[in-house]
């Protein structure tokens, strides 16, 4: 008898605030999540090497690193990565970049919880569908 792989979606979280990491930890965690924080660019680089994330939520405005070079770092990582950005202000041109180069969306800050765990909950099952369908693919 096959036996049910069971897949606990892993999110990263890249923000250099820690009461606000801590808050999305706990917000995911809560969740069932298996959650990664990192609070600088080249640790998110590390981790995301390291893990495979089902869902990323990126801070653009990092102290350390361009959120724009990061989200190019992460995607040569996870080409089918679906990153939820979190913004300081709102920036219409910024954005439109973002989304054009593979952010699913992007929320300025302080950001509704609500719609930020609707978007993570999409993106999660959007990549575990495809890791599914993936795996089908090979064993067909």
């Amino acid at each position: 008898m096959d036996s049910l792989k069971v897949h606990v979606p892993e999110v990263l979280i890249v923000e250099e605030n820690e009461q606000l990491s801590q808050d999305l930890r706990d917000q995911f965690t809560a969740k069932g999540y298996r959650v990664r924080v990192a609070h600088t660019g080249p640790a998110a680089i590390a981790t995301a090497v390291t893990y495979r994330h089902h869902a990323m939520i990126v801070d653009l405005d990092l102290l350390d690193m361009d959120g724009l070079e990061l989200l190019s770092y992460l995607k040569e990582i996870d080409s089918q990565f679906m990153p939820i950005v979190l913004m300081n202000q709102p920036d219409a041109g910024v954005k439109h970049k973002l989304i054009a180069t593979g952010a699913f969306a992007c929320l300025v800050k302080p950001c509704n919880t609500r719609e930020l765990d609707a978007l993570v909950s999409w993106v999660i099952k959007v990549r575990m569908l495809s890791s599914n369908r993936q795996e089908e693919l090979l064993m067909a």
